[in-house]
């Protein structure tokens, strides 16, 4: 028989075996034991945002994938313990879902599950915020942003044994398919959304008189900012119509509601916003230089929103 009919005949054995079987299930590689359990994620929480902390929820939704068809689940044991920097608390148990958790569901994943669904039941694992800090010993003024509240998923099986993120492979944990990693670390964020154009009205300055106008901050990334006038007009009321506006280097910072002024103007000079006022629409800022201008404003914003808690 030549190689070309060996071929083709190999070819056709491959596809009337798959053309009969809609969904073929992969083996289960644990390390440690021939078949297992896993806990395939199907949604999750990807962030806490730390000025809605009070409210923060990690809701996971997990489906149990084994031999039985998710009947060797007995339960999932949930710890958790907060990462700052290289600094970890002591890891705590916070919830235990039941395998009576584990229901059928219909959610579909291209490549994963066939189009008629899924035959292994999951569960959505809630844990509010609060749970996780009762649970650590800690309060909300023990978390900061870039802090990590970071949730261990634990497997207990029917027949004795347990599987969690020490126990598995690496196909298991970041596969595409298995998508079972047992551990999610949850990044505390603070989204920034300063920009905008915001109405001013600035006195005390460096010079007599009261202005008003108009100011842009656009983002420079995801937490620093740009103005169209860091001076809020001060230089061409003072200095006239060729005063202009400071350029160079100059950027503002927001780093979880904390503002700072990084670089410097075309000329130089370093400035300050200090936060003096936050009410609702309106922000009222003291700015200052290194070559002694200064003013106070207050910023309206034009669409409406509310000024988030910043400070200095």
């Amino acid at each position: 028989m030549s190689k070309f009919i060996k071929y083709v005949f190999g070819l056709l054995l491959v596809l009337s075996f798959h053309g009969c079987t809609d969904f073929v299930e992969p083996a289960i590689p644990y390390n440690n034991f021939d078949t297992g359990v896993y806990l395939r994620t199907l949604s999750q929480t990807s962030s806490f945002n730390f000025f809605q902390l009070s409210t923060a929820k990690l809701t996971l939704m997990v489906e149990a994938v084994d031999i039985q068809d998710g009947k060797l689940v007995k339960d999932v044991e949930v710890f958790v313990n907060r990462r700052r920097g290289a600094s970890l608390t002591p890891e705590k148990k916070v919830k235990t879902v039941t395998a009576a958790d584990f229901k059928s569901h219909t959610v579909i994943i291209p490549d994963v599950h066939p189009a008629s669904g899924s035959k292994y039941p999951a569960a959505t694992i809630e844990v509010t915020i609060q749970e996780a800090l009762t649970a650590m010993g800690l309060t909300l003024n023990d978390i900061n942003g870039g802090d990590f509240i970071e949730f261990r998923l634990s497997l207990n099986t029917t027949d004795g044994r347990t599987f969690t993120n020490s126990n598995l492979s690496g196909d298991v944990a970041g596969g595409a398919y298995y998508r079972s990693p047992f551990f999610y670390r949850i990044p505390i964020v603070c989204p920034s959304e300063l920009e905008g154009t915001m109405d001013y009205v600035q006195t005390s300055m460096f010079c007599p008189g009261q202005i008003s106008g108009t100011v842009t901050w656009t983002k420079a990334s995801a937490t620093t900012y740009k103005s169209s006038d860091f001076s809020f007009g001060s230089w061409v009321h003072c200095y006239g119509a060729s005063g202009g506006v400071p350029g160079g280097t100059l950027t503002m910072s927001d780093a979880c509601g904390v503002i700072s002024m990084t670089g410097t103007d075309q000329y130089g000079d370093r400035y300050t916003y200090k936060i003096d006022k936050v009410e609702g629409t309106k922000l009222t800022i003291t700015w200052s230089n290194t070559y002694g201008e200064f003013g106070t404003v207050v910023l309206t914003r034009k669409d409406g929103k509310n000024w988030p808690a910043l400070r200095n």
